[in-house]
């Protein structure tokens, strides 16, 4: 293992680190150092915040899973004045989920168990929306944006607090077009492809095209209501404009080399000058992140690529194209993806794994792992990073899928193998998402969410990735 730093005892005050996508911040429940007796239970009160002073928190509802998936216990609270408390087996290695939905707008599961889901209803439109808006609208929802958060916890005395600071798991979309033909009937944009649902678990999962059907306003322009959908699939978006020019529907296809982030809002501004669509879209992050403003033209004419980054223009050259998990020019293949060109995008993952690490929400030593992505290098490879959310869902699942290979493959190549637990039984984490959040490779559903990292943590993990092009030789 690479340590870049000094590990640190670890203190009586027991931190429990929400699960997220966009989870909660960093909860402390008090613990004592004894044994419980088999049959006893832990009442924890619990004190939910909303993701910002202003959100309707409620109904909230609140449900405590076992290790083993079983529900525990549940409460659904109405109102502000309500007390929230939940009893648990102690010792007992516990999930609590806080889910702030109401079913109205979601479909929330009558007999919740740990893989239930939630999912959006139809798009709340007002009475007056056309016929046009209510036939299209799907997959999103115009009111209640979901907020939860989780937390996993084991206490050991007979009561405990427990403070969760929920966040919203869904994005914030909106758009507007200007400059749209006179005749222009209808207009509507097409976003492909965010989640479905939010399980309980904590993972977002399936996938779905959300259609977000424009009107006209005074003055004009073809506008969206806010639409809250679920954070897009994969590392890019893709959207389509569609637009009606002499009763004929003309299309435009965009893709953004960026997932659309829970907890984050988005505006697409366009315009319609000379067959070509000039649009303007600035992201603002609700509580964290720098806003980012972006700029591009696009056709009905052509597909257009905007934003991020993408694999180098000069691929290199193979004699056969690398198959997942296997290993090119000695690093580690986690995963590829097939360009339709003969060559193959493939997502690469370090040999080394550091671990005594703080996260980006330390206020000490915030960049410890940017850090070490900066500097690191795997021979000609040194544009390595840490991973993405859907990154480290990927390095998951296929570490899990095949444990003993992926292990193979880093012996072969000379690197650390991957850390499950520490020496004494913890589970371990390692960094994603700016190293704001942490994932887990240990097995079982009860590991499997992403959870906000915490600010006070000091022995979390990293493993880097990068992502290279490569190209058959022509024979």
């Amino acid at each position: 293992m690479h340590e870049p730093m000094k590990r640190h005892p670890v203190h009586t005050l027991l931190c429990l680190i929400p699960l997220a996508l966009t989870l909660a911040s960093c909860e402390k429940v008090e613990v004592v150092d004894e044994a419980p007796a088999d049959g006893e239970t832990t009442t924890v009160r619990i004190l939910a915040r909303a993701a910002t002073p202003s959100d309707d928190l409620y109904p909230l509802r609140l449900y405590a899973f076992t290790n083993d998936g079983t529900l525990c216990s549940s409460q659904t609270v109405t109102a502000a004045d309500e007390k929230i408390s939940l009893s648990i087996p102690q010792g007992v290695e516990t999930r609590v989920v806080a889910v702030s939905a109401d079913e109205a707008t979601y479909t929330i599961p009558a007999s919740p168990s740990i893989d239930g889901v939630i999912t959006p209803n139809a798009p709340q439109l007002p009475s007056d929306a056309p016929d046009f808006t209510r036939t299209m609208a799907r997959g999103y929802v115009t009111s209640h944006p979901l907020q939860a958060a989780l937390a996993d916890l084991s206490p050991s005395s007979p009561t405990a607090a427990l403070s969760m600071q929920l966040h919203y798991q869904m994005a914030s979309v909106r758009f507007t077009l200007s400059g749209l033909p006179a005749s222009c009937g209808k207009a509507y944009v097409r976003v492909a492809s965010p989640y479905e649902a939010l399980a309980l678990s904590g993972e977002l999962t399936g996938s779905q095209k959300s259609v977000v059907p424009l009107t006209r306003s005074a003055e004009g322009r073809w506008v969206s209501s806010e639409a809250f959908l679920f954070p897009t699939t994969g590392a890019q978006t893709n959207f389509t404009i569609a637009y009606e020019d002499d009763a004929e529907e003309q299309y435009a296809q965009v893709t953004y080399q960026a997932p659309l982030r829970a907890g984050v809002p988005y505006e697409l501004n366009g315009t319609l000058s000379g067959g070509t669509l000039e649009v303007t879209g600035s992201v603002t992050p609700a509580q964290w992140g720098t806003p980012e403003q972006i700029s591009f033209t696009f056709s009905p004419d052509a597909p257009t690529v905007i934003g991020g980054t993408s694999p180098g223009d000069t691929p290199y050259e193979v004699e056969t194209l690398p198959a997942p998990l296997s290993l090119w020019d000695g690093h580690v293949v986690v995963d590829t993806t097939l360009c339709g060109d003969d060559s193959s995008t493939l997502l690469l993952l370090s040999v080394a794994d550091y671990d005594g690490l703080t996260s980006a929400l330390n206020a000490e030593t915030p960049g410890m792992a940017s850090g070490l992505a900066a500097d690191y290098q795997e021979g000609p490879l040194a544009s390595w990073r840490i991973p993405t959310d859907d990154e480290a869902r990927q390095l998951r699942a296929a570490y899990l899928a095949h444990p003993d290979s992926f292990e193979d493959l880093l012996a072969q190549s000379g690197g650390d193998p991957v850390a499950i637990t520490d020496g004494k039984g913890n589970n371990i984490r390692y960094l994603c998402a700016e190293a704001r959040h942490t994932y887990s490779f240990k097995p079982g559903s009860a590991y499997n969410a992403i959870k906000e990292a915490g600010a006070s943590v000091r022995d979390y993990h990293l493993r880097l990735v990068t992502t290279v092009r490569v190209k058959q030789k022509q024979r």
